[in-house]
């Protein structure tokens, strides 16, 4: 397992839980890479097209963070989240050129999502999600 894996797999048990806000947001930051970049004032994106998961990754460990392709596509759908959250959010803040509401709107998603891992339901109670947060699918 990569130093930034996930904490276990869990994608492949019989009782694997998606997570409900972290990893479709990142799958939708590298999704709309391009669009979000057109027209803002950046010294230009460091990568030059839409990544991949695979350009994310080469991208992440590039930026010092220990990830295989496996972990991170289990962290982007929801069955876990990065091992070592700081780095990992540091570092795919530069590679996909977040803005600094973009990279506080993810970590806020992180850290619900960790609480939920543990809490479930009951998350709603101490840490309620974002008003602008679509519901799980």
């Amino acid at each position: 397992m990569s130093d930034d894996g996930p904490e276990r797999s869990t994608a492949s048990g019989p009782d694997a839980v998606r997570r409900p806000y972290f990893g479709r947001r990142l799958r939708e930051l590298r999704s709309t890479y391009l669009s979000r970049l057109s027209g803002s004032a950046t010294e230009g994106p460091l990568l030059r097209a839409t990544p991949s998961a695979n350009a994310l990754v080469q991208c992440l460990q590039a930026a010092g963070v220990k990830i295989s392709s496996a972990a991170y596509n289990e962290i982007e759908m929801g069955f876990n989240v990065p091992r070592h959250a700081v780095a990992f959010l540091d570092a795919v803040a530069r590679c996909l050129s977040l803005t600094d509401r973009e990279k506080s709107d993810l970590q806020r998603r992180l850290a619900y999502d960790i609480l939920w891992a543990r809490l479930r339901e009951r998350t709603n109670d101490v840490f309620p999600p974002g008003e602008d947060w679509l519901l799980p699918e």
